[in-house]
């Protein structure tokens, strides 16, 4: 096995934890990142290249939208003031 094949193999088990560890959110260039932080240098095209190979495709976190406004404001009576029903 050539150098450059058993480097590609040595880092998908790291590609996979790094994954995992994200929660299956991490796309190839924040894995990229993760493996920099950890003092491994790699190309981030490498990473990619090695996520697809493995089927990694990280998944879409939806924000939640909240069912009301913040920005709303009260309602103003004729006058221009606040409504206040006393």
């Amino acid at each position: 096995m050539s150098a450059g094949k058993r480097r590609r193999e040595d880092l998908k088990p790291l590609i996979e934890e790094v994954f995992a560890e994200s929660g299956r959110t991490y796309g190839y260039r924040r894995v990229h990142a993760a493996l920099g932080r950890m003092g491994i240098e790699v190309d981030d095209e490498l990473v990619r290249a090695l996520m697809r190979d493995l089927g990694l495709t990280p998944v879409q976190v939806k924000r939640r939208r909240g069912l009301t406004s913040r920005t709303r404001r009260p309602a103003r009576s004729r006058t221009g003031g606040p409504r206040l029903h006393r």
